[in-house]
């Protein structure tokens, strides 16, 4: 894995301080790594039920909302959700690449 390149690239050519830093920004890169590919799965979970549900009725029950919308807009709603989903990870990752 790259991350763990680093960390031997870190340990091997930092000073002790830079090192730690070094270490702690790659631990928190795999961190948000990990979690984001846990909800980019569920996410995905998600959409193929919303498409297996538009498949086969005209109006999906949402529980967050507590409300009943037509199949078509709760499958937009997921891809939606999937897209806002993405976009934050990666303003994360860059905002977390841009620190000092």
């Amino acid at each position: 894995m790259a991350l763990e390149a680093l960390k031997a690239l870190a340990e091997k050519y930092f000073c002790e301080k830079c090192c730690k830093n070094v270490l702690n920004i790659i631990a928190e890169l795999q961190k948000n790594w990990e979690d984001a590919r846990h909800k980019s799965r569920m996410a995905y979970h998600a959409y193929r039920h919303a498409e297996s549900l538009y498949d086969s009725t005209s109006e999906v029950y949402i529980q967050k909302r507590d409300e009943y919308v037509d199949a078509s807009n709760a499958l937009a709603r997921v891809y939606d959700e999937i897209e806002e989903f993405h976009e934050q990870q990666y303003q994360t990752l860059m905002s977390l690449m841009s620190a000092d």
